[in-house]
């Protein structure tokens, strides 16, 4: 919900403009789908180093490796001119497709180690209470974006951005998600 004032804040000078900003936020958020995947997927394949499994790793980096290849050419070259989506857009088809092939990987991983040591991985409870803290700030941080009257986009993210983080720290502290240097 946030990702053209994260963009504007950080780019918007010069020649970049808001159009511009909005093509990174579409970038950013076909990526951002797959970033807790690919980061479990990376701890799950070092256990399996650990445990002297270089194999298992291997074949589902392949197995990652093919996935993207085909989702990247369906939603960035296929896909977009079936969906009458401007043809720059195909590049955040690629990030999606990584974010996918992502997810396919980590599952891969994550039910191969647990045959061998046992279930690992975040409960669900957890991982609800995140997702919801995640969304309600964001919703939060929305509104209170669509009620400030138009400002500059360094500004905007001064006033935005924080606001999201004080949501997020707020729901995550009300549904007792732990959270490391706070009690």
């Amino acid at each position: 919900l946030l990702g053209d004032v994260i963009a504007g804040a950080m780019f918007e000078r010069g020649r970049f403009m808001p159009a511009d900003s909005e093509y990174v936020w579409a970038l950013l958020a076909g990526a951002s789908l797959g970033l807790l995947a690919s980061t479990m997927a990376r701890l799950y394949a070092v256990a399996h180093y650990a445990l002297g499994d270089t194999k298992r790793p291997l074949r589902c980096a392949l197995v990652r490796l093919a996935a993207v290849s085909v989702l990247g050419y369906l939603f960035a070259l296929v896909l977009p001119p079936k969906l009458d989506i401007a043809s720059m857009y195909g590049a955040a088809g690629l990030t999606l497709a990584g974010s996918i092939a992502g997810w396919m990987e980590y599952r891969l991983l994550r039910r191969s180690l647990g045959a061998r040591i046992g279930e690992t991985g975040v409960t669900f409870s957890y991982g609800a209470r995140v997702w919801l803290a995640a969304i309600l700030a964001a919703l939060i941080a929305w509104v209170a974006r669509m009620l400030l009257p138009p400002l500059g986009p360094l500004v905007l993210g001064a006033i935005v951005l924080p606001i999201f983080g004080a949501g997020f720290l707020g729901v995550a502290w009300r549904t007792r998600v732990p959270i490391p240097g706070l009690r």
